[in-house]
């Protein structure tokens, strides 16, 4: 079964704890907080989250949080609170005792963490955005930045660089990791939260 995770952080200056309260009935269409890596779709995880927490607390970068704030199926649920924290270890895949969060396929190297493939929707953390007229090297010629391009974990896949040296996000290539998001200067690139809202972004 893929896992996909078609949820999206919108990045509102640096990230930090989203919480969410959801009106009942719960539909898939709704706003959701982004899950931890390996989630089933929405209507599915939620019925096999126990709420036990686990992941959270076996979280070694602590960007696991819950959801307290929320009512109804999604109270007491696992958010990825700060994905830039996330090194994708698969601990919480690992110690998750009923598979609302399961094992993704391994056939891409990822730095000391293991190999995952970024392209497959079972690690899907999200796609960032970039908003041309906000970046600095599409408003002016001749500047230097590229701290996006930089620090991006397959770069020349998931953010690679035009003709006159300006970053394109690949929307495909691209999994979501953030680490984009918060180094960029003039808040250029963004999370957004619904994929059907989502700007072409090459």
């Amino acid at each position: 079964m893929k896992v996909s995770r078609r949820r999206f952080l919108e990045y509102l200056g640096v990230f930090g704890g989203f919480y969410l309260i959801s009106p009942l009935p719960f539909t898939v269409e709704d706003t959701l907080p982004l899950r931890p890596p390996g989630a089933l779709p929405e209507e599915d995880f939620i019925k096999r989250c126990i709420r036990c927490m686990q992941c959270g607390q076996d979280c070694p970068t602590k960007a696991i949080e819950f959801n307290f704030a929320a009512k109804g199926n999604l109270a007491h649920t696992p958010i990825l609170a700060k994905p830039d924290k996330c090194t994708l270890c698969m601990s919480c895949i690992n110690i998750c005792p009923t598979e609302a969060l399961t094992p993704v396929i391994t056939t891409l190297s990822f730095g000391s963490y293991g190999e995952i493939d970024p392209r497959s929707n079972q690690i899907n953390l999200g796609v960032a955005q970039l908003k041309r007229e906000q970046c600095i090297l599409y408003k002016r010629d001749n500047l230097k930045c590229l701290l996006c391009y930089d620090i991006c974990p397959i770069k020349g896949q998931a953010i690679k660089k035009d003709g006159k040296g300006r970053p394109i996000i690949d929307k495909v290539q691209c999994y979501g990791c953030g680490l984009c998001v918060p180094v960029c200067p003039p808040r250029a690139i963004s999370m957004p939260i619904d994929v059907n809202k989502f700007n072409k972004t090459i």
